[in-house]
Order: structure tokens, then sequence, then C-alpha cells
């Protein structure tokens, strides 16, 4: 096994590890609570489910994407509702949240980042 290979990313995974790297280093500098973390990464699930449902309609299969839209969003409802129920201060560092989570729109919006868009 070419050991050199395996370490090869694209530059899709390559801004991933990136984005997450700058995310974990602002939540350090800014000492987030793990919760505050988790909203990232909520946010992050939310951007990948929302551009899964884009490309589904692109197909025009609107079965699947109402589906899709029903399943993921249930899931997503419980997990906001788990997060804000366990959020011990009164506010959630939106401004820093809403940054990283850009990050990982930018990635996750590129065509490229998980092959073609239709």
């Amino acid at each position: 096994m070419n050991r050199v290979g395996f370490l090869r990313f694209d530059i899709s995974t390559r801004f991933l590890i990136l984005a997450n790297v700058i995310t974990m280093i602002v939540a350090l500098a800014l000492h987030w609570s793990v919760i505050d973390v988790m909203w990232i990464y909520w946010s992050q699930s939310a951007v990948i489910g929302s551009i899964a449902i884009f490309r589904i309609l692109l197909t025009r299969q609107i079965f699947a994407a109402g589906f899709f839209l029903i399943h993921y969003g249930m899931f997503h409802l419980v997990y906001f509702l788990f997060l804000y129920g366990e959020q011990t201060t009164p506010t959630v560092p939106i401004a820093g949240i809403a940054s990283c989570s850009l990050i990982f729109l930018a990635n996750h919006s590129h065509p490229g980042t998980t092959g073609r868009w239709t």
C-alpha cells in the first residue's frame, strides 16, 4: 500500500479539515462550552441537509426530497431542542457560531464537494 497516496486529500477535504481546525481554535480562544461548539456542528449538519435536499430536487425526485426533509427535519428539531435545553448561559456566541458555520457552508455548497450538482 502506498502510504503517501493514502495521505493525499482533495481540495474539499483539505478545506473541511481547515474549517474544523479554525472552529476548534476559535472555540478554545473564546472559551466556548461544548454545547456552544455543538451549535456549530448542528448548523453544519443543517447546511449539509439543506444542500442534499436541493440536490435531490435538481433530480426532480419530489417524493424523495419530501421524505428526506421530514426525517432530517425531525432529527434536527430534536437535536435543536436538546442543545437549547442543555444551554447553561442565556445566550450563545451567535457571531462566532455564524462565522464558523459560514466556513462550512462555503465548503459544502461547492459543486465539487460531493460530486456534480446534477
